[in-house]
């Protein structure tokens, strides 16, 4: 399962940027199957992760906790069996079980402290309660990020929308304004233009 989720990071970290897929507007999307629209928005989403470094520092502190002192005894999941493998494998779990096999017959309870052990009483957090820790950490702190890039872009929008709804009323006002002008002004011209026909058409017309 580990090894699932970090070759899923790495590959975030790794995947490409295509940027000549830009997101579909509605317009687009409606002249395109749903097939087609689907993998263009695969594309224009793919690298919104890479070289991220959130997720790399999330990689780097579950790859330490394989080394780090564990429960009461102070031994390392290393030290029992359990090690990440080499930089070309992306840290991928590794498991000696002769060494694992030696150390649960030897003293199963201190192998079984080392990866569920609490972080409390002195004792140095077992493998497992390290792992997510560091995973719930990374959550929190990516969503208390999202809260705030998405405050920010709320706060943002809104400063826009103010300014464009003060453009529209100054515009407004201003139109109304050359609005009444130009009816003043057609109500001036119909005036003069009666006036006129009246005259061309002589006194014996108008009687």
């Amino acid at each position: 399962m580990r090894n699932t989720l970090i070759k899923d990071l790495q590959a975030k970290l790794d995947e490409p940027i295509h940027k000549s897929y830009e997101p579909l507007t509605e317009s687009e999307r409606e002249k395109l199957s749903e097939t087609q629209a689907n993998k263009w928005e695969e594309k224009a989403k793919s690298g919104l992760l890479r070289n991220d470094n959130g997720i790399r520092n999330l990689l780097t502190q579950m790859r330490g906790a394989f080394f780090a002192s564990t429960g009461s005894s102070g031994k390392t999941a290393s030290a029992l069996g359990l090690t990440t493998g080499a930089y070309a494998s992306n840290g991928q779990i590794v498991l000696d079980k002769d060494k694992l096999r030696t150390a649960l017959s030897a003293n199963p309870e201190e192998v079984i402290n080392a990866f569920i052990s609490e972080d409390k009483d002195g004792n140095a957090p077992g493998l497992i309660t390290r792992l997510s820790n560091t995973l719930n950490q990374y959550v929190s702190t990516a969503t208390n990020s999202t809260l705030v890039n998405n405050s920010k872009a709320l706060e943002e929008a809104n400063t826009r929308l103010t300014k464009l709804e003060d453009w529209l009323a100054k515009n407004e006002e201003q139109y109304w304004r050359k609005f009444t002008a130009m009816e003043k002004a057609l109500s001036s011209l119909n005036s003069q233009s009666a006036w006129l026909s009246s005259l061309m058409l002589g006194p014996n017309t108008r009687a």
